[in-house]
């Protein structure tokens, strides 16, 4: 429903949406961990989207970092089911990090980095360059 907002040009509405997405999920997330943790990054990293369109950017580094590491747990875990969607989340965050001249969190990324380098979803010279 965000993304149709955002779309229609009416982001502060999508930027709502977004809000009481994360507030259901986080609450959903705090009983049933194994389950909707994965709902509570995506919606997360959406609303990071949100703060984006709207020139929100330090939130949105904040939301993208977020995201990152709501999905850490389960992707290392299951790195196949989450490659995907953790790659997402990284490239977001990796690239706001470098338009906002923010230091990356290292001790999050090399962990992940080297799970996506064992699984043939990165490079071993593409993992360097972020850690």
């Amino acid at each position: 429903m965000s993304g149709d907002l955002s779309n229609l040009g009416r982001r502060e509405e999508a930027l709502t949406a977004s809000e009481e997405a994360v507030a259901i999920r986080r609450t959903l997330a705090q009983d049933r961990p194994d389950a909707f943790l994965p709902d509570l990054a995506l919606s997360v990293s959406v609303r990071g989207d949100q703060f984006r369109s709207l020139n929100r950017q330090n939130e949105a580094f904040s939301d993208y970092l977020e995201a990152v590491r709501l999905q850490a747990g389960q992707f290392l875990a299951l790195p196949q089911a989450h490659a995907d969607r953790m790659v997402t989340f990284l490239k977001d965050y990796i690239g706001l990090a470098q338009e906002l001249s923010r230091d990356l969190d290292a001790g999050l990324l090399g962990p992940i980095f080297k799970k996506l380098e064992d699984i043939g979803a990165v490079s071993k010279r593409d993992a360097s360059q972020t850690s």
